[in-house]
Formats: structure tokens, C-alpha cells, sequence
């Protein structure tokens, strides 16, 4: 596989408002836009790969919401089961704060744990780097959020009881309907 991305429903470049290179890919929720790549063409040394017993990833982006909502940062997932996926979450049912958050698939992917990392809560418009870590031998993970604007990180670690589950969902970027 080349691990080459598929732009879904039109994905642009903005060149005005990016963090690194000459432009930030926009993903519009509405328009349910991502970039993928299906299992099948994720190269054979791409950790999660079906099939792959590589079970280490580290996953790193700069995002920055447009507004607050769900909103899908990365994963590897399809509608109906889950390896690893990395979104925003909150609203009333967290006091109105939104938060990254590590969700982890077991069970053949059709169950999962998660976490998410309650001391950085996010704001529409600022810029945010996140790095995140999963190992299953250990079944631990790492999230770090680092604020551009106020200068700050933060950071959870912690572990989860069962292995992750590794399926032939794709990778997908962005906006994804997962």
C-alpha cells in the first residue's frame, strides 16, 4: 500500500489560517468532508493495519474547530467498529466545556473504552496541537494538547483493560460520518 490519501466531498486548502507548510486542509462538517485510506492501501508497516501485529501508533495534528461540536480529528473506524479514534466532544452534558477525547475499540471492534483529557477544555478559533499514544502490549496511551494561544499543555496518561481491536476500517481526517 502507499498510504496515499482520498479526498471525500471536496476537502480545500485554506492558505490564509495553517500552523506548518503552506496551507491547513478545511474540513467542513456539514459537508461531511475527510481524507481517507482504505485499509487495503495503508503500507504493510502501518501500525493497525488488518492483519499488522504492530500495535503502537502515535497520531500528531494541529486542529482548530470552527465552532464547538462533535468533530472527528482522526481514526481508524467505520460506521460500526472501532480501533482507535481521536475526536472533540462535550456541550451540556459537560457543563457546556468541549474536550479531546481517545476512544479505543476491543471486541472486534464493535465495543470500546475511552478517555479524554478534562484539563484543557477547547475554544472555537484557537489553534491546538495534539499529540496522542496508544501501546497495546502495555494498553497504555498518552494525550497532550498543547494551546497556542495561552501557551499551555496538558496532558493524561493512563491505560485501558482490554486490546485493541485491529479491523479494515479505513483511516480516515477530518470530518469524517463515522
Amino acid at each position: 500500500g502507499t498510504n496515499t490519501l482520498t479526498n471525500i466531498n471536496a476537502v480545500t486548502a485554506n492558505a490564509t489560517t495553517f500552523m506548518e507548510g503552506l496551507a491547513a486542509a478545511d474540513f467542513e462538517t456539514d459537508n461531511k468532508q475527510y481524507f481517507t485510506v482504505t485499509d487495503v492501501n495503508l503500507s504493510n508497516a502501518f501500525p493497525l493495519k488488518n492483519g499488522n501485529t504492530d500495535k503502537k501508533i502515535s497520531v500528531c495534528l494541529w486542529f482548530r474547530l470552527e465552532s464547538l461540536g462533535r468533530r472527528y480529528l482522526w481514526c481508524k473506524s467505520d460506521e460500526t467498529k472501532t480501533s482507535l479514534t481521536l475526536y472533540v466532544e462535550g456541550g451540556s452534558g459537560m457543563g457546556g466545556k468541549y474536550y479531546v477525547f481517545l476512544r479505543k475499540g476491543y471486541n472486534n471492534g464493535l465495543s470500546y473504552e475511552q478517555t479524554w483529557l478534562t484539563t484543557l477544555p477547547l475554544s472555537a478559533g484557537q489553534w491546538y496541537h495534539l499529540a496522542a499514544t496508544y501501546d497495546d502490549t502495555t494498553k497504555t496511551y498518552r494525550i497532550r494538547v498543547y494551546d497556542q494561544a495561552a501557551d499551555v499543555a496538558s496532558e493524561r496518561t493512563g491505560s485501558f483493560a482490554n486490546s485493541i481491536a485491529v479491523t479494515k476500517a479505513d483511516v480516515r481526517i477530518g470530518a469524517s460520518p463515522v
